[in-house]
C-alpha cells in the first residue's frame, strides 16, 4: 500500500538529512539517494519529498506541485473499503440467487405444440387477379399446344375457330397457334375470375369479421 511507501520514504529522508547535516555523506551522495525516494501511487502519479523543504510534491503534467499524500491515502482507503463492501454485497446476492434458483424441469426442454390463429380480413384484388392470370395463361398454353399437335385432343371451342386455323391442327404451326390463342383466352378468363373471387372473398370476410385459419406450431 502507498501509505507504507510514504512512511518509509519520510524515514529515509530524515536519515539522509541527518547524515548530510553531520557531514557523514556528501551533497552528491545525498542527491543520489534522494532520487530513490520517488514513489508511484495506484493511478500512476509520482510523489517525492523536497530535498530542501522536506515537503511532499506530486507530479502533474511534468510539474511538481506541493501536496499532502496522506489526503490521497485517505481517498484510497475509502475506495478500498467501498470496493470490499461491494464485493461482499455481490457475494451475498450470488449466494441468494443460488438458494432461490429453481431448476428447470426436464419436461420444459421437450417440444411443445402451440395453437396459432391467422385472421385474414381482406386480400388485394389486383394481386389475386394477376396471380389467377398467370396460372390460367400457363394452363391455356399447355392445353392449346396439346390441341394443336394432337388431333384427338378435346377442345370445345373448335367449332368457333376459322377454317384456316382448324386446318393447322396436327402440325407444329398449329401447336404454336392454338397454344397462343388458348393462353390469351385463358389469361383473360383468369384475370376476370381473379377479380370476381377477390371481391367475393372480401365481401364475405367483411360479413363474418374475417376468415380465421388455425394451425399448429412446435416450440421448445
Amino acid at each position: 500500500m502507498i501509505k507504507n511507501k510514504i512512511i518509509e520514504a519520510e524515514k529515509k529522508y530524515r536519515e539522509l538529512k541527518y547524515q548530510l547535516e553531520n557531514k557523514i555523506i556528501s551533497i552528491e551522495e545525498f542527491k543520489r539517494q534522494h532520487k530513490a525516494l520517488l514513489i508511484k501511487d495506484s493511478i500512476g502519479r509520482f510523489w517525492i519529498i523536497g530535498d530542501k523543504s522536506g515537503k511532499w510534491y506530486k507530479n502533474i503534467e511534468g510539474k511538481w506541485v506541493c501536496d499532502n499524500p496522506y489526503n490521497y491515502v485517505k481517498q484510497e482507503v475509502k475506495k478500498e473499503i467501498k470496493r470490499e463492501i461491494v464485493e461482499v454485497e455481490d457475494k451475498k446476492e450470488t449466494n441468494l440467487d443460488k438458494k432461490n434458483k429453481v431448476e428447470t424441469p426436464y419436461i420444459n426442454n421437450k417440444e411443445r405444440t402451440e395453437t396459432k390463429l391467422l385472421l385474414i380480413k381482406s386480400i388485394d384484388v389486383l394481386s389475386l387477379a394477376f396471380l389467377s392470370l398467370g396460372i390460367s395463361f400457363f394452363i391455356g398454353l399447355l392445353w392449346g399446344a396439346a390441341v394443336g399437335i394432337f388431333p384427338n385432343a378435346y377442345y370445345p371451342f373448335i367449332s368457333l375457330l376459322p377454317r384456316f386455323i382448324v386446318e393447322t391442327r396436327s402440325t407444329i404451326t398449329g401447336g404454336f397457334i392454338y397454344s397462343l390463342l388458348n393462353a390469351i383466352l385463358f389469361a383473360l378468363f383468369g384475370y376476370i375470375s381473379g377479380i370476381f373471387l377477390a371481391y367475393f372473398f372480401n365481401f364475405f370476410a367483411y360479413l363474418v369479421g374475417g376468415i380465421k385459419i388455425t394451425f399448429l406450431s412446435k416450440s421448445k
